[in-house]
């Protein structure tokens, strides 16, 4: 790890606490929705717009060391391949500068997602989809074709 970076590890505890200090009421209101993986992806938005930093998933192996990425805005994150015609952007792995637009943004769509989704919408989907859908990458992806721009 890089000698001038913290790492921080968030149990269900320390993210409860921290959306309940530093949260809205409808950040509050919307976390309470989650369940099982949207609490993480709730928290990624979250935390780098909060903080700003980078986002790694405990999955994932950073094989280029950060500080050599060759960043050249002030949020980076990636785009999923599939084979499909849908496109999407991916939150396992993201960085963003302490108060980007684009974060705020995914904390927005997620808190609406969560605070204003139709039921009949919802009963349609598997559980896997509405995580997508509401908190996932689907979320992160409408957020970014709110404002392209700050990409």
């Amino acid at each position: 790890m890089h000698p001038d970076w913290k790492l921080m590890l968030l149990g269900d505890k320390e993210i409860r606490e921290m959306v309940d200090e530093m949260g809205t009421d409808e950040e509050r209101r919307a976390y309470d929705r989650c369940f099982g993986v949207m609490r993480s992806d709730f928290l990624r938005y979250f935390a780098l717009h909060r903080f700003g930093g980078v986002w790694f998933d405990t999955d994932c192996e950073c094989i280029v060391p950060v500080d050599r990425w060759e960043v050249t805005g002030s949020c980076a994150v990636g785009r999923e391949i599939r084979l499909t015609k849908e496109q999407q952007l991916c939150n396992w792995c993201m960085a963003a500068e302490r108060q980007h637009p684009l974060m705020a943004r995914a904390v927005a769509v997620v808190c609406d997602n969560l605070l204003r989704a139709r039921p009949e919408v919802l009963l349609g989907l598997s559980a896997e989809e509405r995580v997508y859908e509401l908190t996932g990458p689907k979320a992160l992806t409408r957020a970014a074709i709110q404002s392209p721009d700050d990409l």
